[in-house]
């Protein structure tokens, strides 16, 4: 639970956040963004570099 009551999920104790300018659900189009890369996809299984 977040300070502000909300709910964040989380993945072994860091929060998880999805990608603003995504257009659809299942979009990965922020990774790589600013040469960040992330450690899930979509389905929560560990995200691949292309």
């Amino acid at each position: 639970t977040r300070p502000d009551g909300g709910v964040q999920l989380t993945l072994g104790g860091w929060p998880v956040y999805r990608y603003a300018a995504d257009p659809a659900p299942g979009a990965t189009d922020g990774n790589g963004v600013g040469e960040k890369w992330f450690a899930i996809n979509p389905e929560g299984g560990k995200a691949v570099a292309p």
